[in-house]
């Protein structure tokens, strides 16, 4: 490793670039290859850092929420609930409502899917990073 290639490597660590900085050499190696430009290279390290920040909060909030399961829609049954379709729990996953302040109710005895639907829409809201100090989503036996 030359000089100048630690030297930068450690600048994008000072400025806290370290998704930049750990993708740094392949990324020039790429960009050699394909004979990027250097407005090409550098959006291409912009990128990779813009992943890894994304990926780094997505994980932040995931842990932060401490969901009991890590269910995503794919895996949800829906042969088992039938009273809400596929197309139903995918219009609730927009969360437009909770940006509009209303309440949505799952009724029903328990074990018959509710809770999976509230994990699903939790789990969308921290993916989707719509959390507000208003969007709380809770689950309560009644």
């Amino acid at each position: 490793m030359n000089a100048q290639l630690i030297e930068v490597k450690t600048m994008l660590g000072q400025l806290r670039l370290s998704g930049a900085r750990d993708k740094l050499e392949e990324l020039l190696a790429d960009a050699l290859k394909k004979e990027l430009t250097a407005l090409q290279f550098t959006n291409l390290l912009l990128k990779e850092e813009l992943f890894v920040r994304n990926a780094n909060s997505l994980k932040k909030r995931m842990k932060r929420a401490r969901f009991p399961e890590h269910k995503t829609l794919d895996e949800f049954d829906f042969g088992f609930q039938q009273s809400v379709s596929k197309q139903q729990l995918l219009g609730l996953m927009d969360m437009c409502w909770v940006e509009k302040a209303f309440n949505l109710f799952f009724l029903g005895p328990p074990s018959i899917g509710n809770y999976e639907k509230i994990l699903l829409m939790e789990r969308n809201e921290v993916v989707t990073n719509k959390i507000s100090d208003r969007s709380f989503i809770s689950f309560h036996n009644i």
